[in-house]
């Protein structure tokens, strides 16, 4: 019996480690294409797209309004799922707010073709639900 439990641990073990994790895959066939959000607090108003593409890039901009003056930061990354989480690494951006290397986590509360929530666990915990706009071909571009 004790042999039976130890082999069984055994294929577990592996099978966690080796085989990938079906809803990773599932969540990184959802999320490809054009993802809007918008957020306002105070006197604050956040509006953005993201483009994330199948080759593991992503390319967007966040406008960031506060009373009449804006800011459009424009980003470049590449992003992974991994466990249920959302992983992007900044590769280039026009302000500093997004170096690059800035690495953003993000849990994926919930993600269909038409919207997905995260929880942030880099920085400012928060949930943010975005919202698809387009779906990915292969010319598309923001």
């Amino acid at each position: 019996m004790k042999i039976i439990l130890f082999f069984l641990s055994i294929v577990v073990f592996i099978h966690a480690n080796i085989v990938p994790n079906n809803k990773d895959e599932q969540y990184g066939k959802m999320i490809l294409g054009v993802w809007s959000f918008q957020e306002a607090s105070h006197d604050i108003r956040y509006y953005g797209e993201y483009l994330y593409k199948n080759d593991g890039t992503k390319e967007g901009y966040i406008e960031v309004c506060e009373r009449e003056r804006c800011i459009v930061e424009h980003f470049n990354s590449t992003w992974e799922i991994e466990d249920g989480f959302l992983i992007s690494i900044v590769q280039s951006s026009n302000t500093e707010f997004l170096p690059p290397k800035l690495k953003i986590v993000d849990k994926i509360l919930k993600i269909n073709k038409m919207e997905m929530l995260l929880h942030s666990t880099s920085g400012k915990e928060k949930n943010t639900r975005i919202l698809k706009s387009r779906f990915f071909n292969a010319n598309s571009s923001l």
